[in-house]
């Protein structure tokens, strides 16, 4: 294994660019697994981690927005982060990336189980670690969590409940998601103050059931050994292609209009160009904004030939490029918001004065950060314009 590992290497170090893809994730494959074989929290495991973190950084760097691989590389690529900050005391940085990361890749309908289901469960966890670590001072506890977890507390439990949901959970699963919703319920008792003679009681609670969750919860029937890495399907190397193409998993057909809805409601308008226009001169939320993408890039996937939809995708890249990028190394959120909008341009034929509007700002909100640097796409705001140029 050693040796195919340093062959890969070498095949990389080879490659320039896009073509290095399909070898960045047959490697990141290969050190998933010496990772599981080496014993997943332990020190000796975690330098496959970081490198397989690293590799698949930049893996995901080269597919598009829209591409439906980029969907299954963000959620490999946010669960990894995930276990290195849930299962190695990782930086609180590893779970400001896993988090959008795990929503962009959950927010794709054709996302495999295999992925899914421990998306689901990794993105809960990491929703209620900030809330588990303020326990670490039990005369805080005395005076109860701030009200302000309460929205973290939601999401993790939307998350242990979705995991619960799916047909393909087996029983070991099962009794991990069910123990993590208890934890949340258990932490919402501690929202708003706790009686001195309650805390032994909850901090014992607290510990047994901790004592049957580990950080790696196991989502399937069998052993562990024989499911070492969630595993993408990478294509053969006698294709000509160098990008792997999408061969859909076998799943039910998606909820497109569920989808629309959830995006709308983040939207600051129902009509979808008002709403592009009105964007590209909102102040971002990081949270709001991350969310944001996730589910255009969603949308997009399912309806690639929807120009407004790709339109909407492209403003919402531009968004979170203003708030920082996304947060995760290797992201260009402004080449990909210009990729965007020129398939949006081309599928948009002719624009409606809309739709040209929002173009035209964009396209120069666009040339304004190459000239000044994307370090300063946070403080650059778009010009107002009556069409596009070329982006």
């Amino acid at each position: 294994m050693t040796g195919d590992l340093e062959s890969l290497r070498a095949e990389i170090a080879r490659l320039r660019g896009p073509a290095r893809t399909e070898s960045l994730l047959r490697l990141a494959q290969g050190l998933g697994d010496r990772y599981h074989r080496a014993g997943p929290g332990l020190a000796a495991a975690r330098p496959y981690l970081d490198e397989a973190i690293d590799v698949l950084a930049e893996a995901y760097a080269h597919f598009d927005p829209a591409d439906a691989w980029r969907g299954q590389v963000a959620a490999i690529l946010g669960q990894q982060y995930g276990l290195r900050h849930l299962a190695h005391f990782g930086a609180d940085q590893d779970r400001m990336r896993a988090v959008p990361l795990l929503d962009e890749g959950l927010a794709f309908e054709h996302l495999p189980a295999a992925l899914r289901l421990p998306g689901w469960v990794t993105l809960g966890q990491l929703h209620m670690s900030p809330v588990i670590r303020r326990l670490r001072n039990p005369l805080a506890m005395l005076r109860g969590l701030p009200h302000s977890v309460a929205a973290d507390l939601d999401r993790a439990e939307e998350c242990y409940r979705q995991a619960l949901a799916a047909p393909q959970l087996g029983a070991e699963g099962t009794r991990g998601a069910r123990s993590l919703l208890e934890i949340v319920g258990v932490l919402r008792e501690c929202v708003g103050g706790v009686h001195p003679g309650a805390l032994v009681k909850i901090f014992q609670r607290l510990r047994e059931l901790q004592a049957g969750v580990s950080p790696v919860v196991v989502l399937g029937d069998g052993e562990p050994a024989d499911r070492p890495v969630a595993v993408v399907d990478v294509p053969s190397t006698r294709r000509a292609p160098a990008r792997p193409g999408f061969r859909p998993a076998r799943s039910p057909a998606p909820d497109v209009s569920a989808r629309r809805q959830a995006l709308r409601a983040l939207l600051p308008s129902g009509d979808q160009m008002v709403a592009a226009r009105a964007l590209l001169h909102e102040t971002p939320d990081r949270t709001r904004t991350d969310r944001l993408v996730a589910l255009a890039v969603g949308v997009a996937a399912l309806d690639p030939d929807d120009g407004g939809n790709q339109l909407l995708l492209a403003v919402a890249l531009w968004h979170r490029a203003r708030a920082g990028s996304g947060g995760w190394p290797g992201c260009d959120d402004l080449g990909a918001a210009g990729a965007t909008l020129r398939a949006a341009t081309r599928l948009l034929r002719p624009l409606s004065p809309q739709a040209q509007a929002v173009a035209g700002e964009l396209t120069a909100a666009l040339d304004q950060a190459r000239r000044t640097g994307p370090g300063t796409a946070g403080r650059t705001e778009p010009r107002r314009t009556h069409g596009p140029r070329t982006p």
